[in-house]
């Protein structure tokens, strides 16, 4: 289990470093910005959070149905953005409102980030502070984001062929999901109460909204980078 969604969270970094590799660099250092501060906010969270309870997450049917169900929504809803987008390579108009949804970066690439540090202070605990780990992994992660979307432009200078590319990422996303619902099949179900879980619902929209408002912001900024440019 814990491979496939290993698998699902590199598809779903590698969907967002292709998904800014469109952005100018003002919009990629805020949410580069953005990406390090949650990093380093989040790692005391993270150091209390053991392997043992790692695994119970992965072992939960439940949470493992949830995750599959965001990333299926998130990727439908981004090749939806794709294929609209696709058009203003082609010499057709995409809508206004789907240009700024391509600068909305989705959920699922916070909760790679924070796996991915979860598992880098596993293995490094014993060997660095916590703090400097902290701010090692934070600053790398920034580092990350500026550099390989950059070097995605460079190796691939076609943007609808990196459009193209993340649209095909968004189908191996979809199959990663499929296969964790066919492996939650398998595990146990602790019985339980029907009842409607106020508290996750509230983080995830939450969540949305903030990422939301993120994509928003961020496209105003270019859009008057744009203005100032041209005047």
């Amino acid at each position: 289990m814990e491979l496939v969604v290993q698998l699902l969270l590199v598809f779903a970094l590698l969907s967002t470093f292709f998904q800014i590799s469109q952005w100018n660099f003002i919009p990629r250092l805020v949410l580069v910005i953005v990406l390090v501060t949650v990093s380093y906010w989040f790692y005391p969270w993270v150091i209390e959070q053991s392997n043992d309870q790692l695994k119970q997450w992965l072992a939960n049917p439940i949470k493992m149905q949830h995750l599959a169900t965001v990333q299926i929504i998130e990727a439908v809803v981004f090749t939806g953005i794709d294929l609209s987008n696709l058009k203003q390579f082609f010499g057709q108009s995409a809508k206004k409102g789907f240009r700024y949804a391509s600068y909305f970066p989705g959920i699922m690439v916070l909760v790679a980030v924070l796996y991915f540090q979860m598992r880098c202070f596993y293995v490094l605990s014993h060997l660095i502070d916590f703090n400097l780990l902290g701010i090692g992994f934070s600053l790398g992660i920034g580092m990350l984001f500026l550099l390989i979307p950059q070097l995605i432009k460079r190796l691939i200078p076609e943007g609808y062929l990196r459009m193209e590319l993340r649209y095909m990422l968004g189908f191996g996303q979809i199959l990663a999901c499929v296969v964790i619902t066919v492996f939650c099949q398998k595990l146990p179900y602790h019985q339980q109460q029907n009842h409607l879980d106020i508290n996750s619902l509230a983080y995830l929209s939450g969540l949305l909204i903030i990422m939301f408002l993120l994509g928003w912001v961020v496209s105003i900024i270019k859009r008057k980078m744009k203005f100032k440019w041209k005047y």
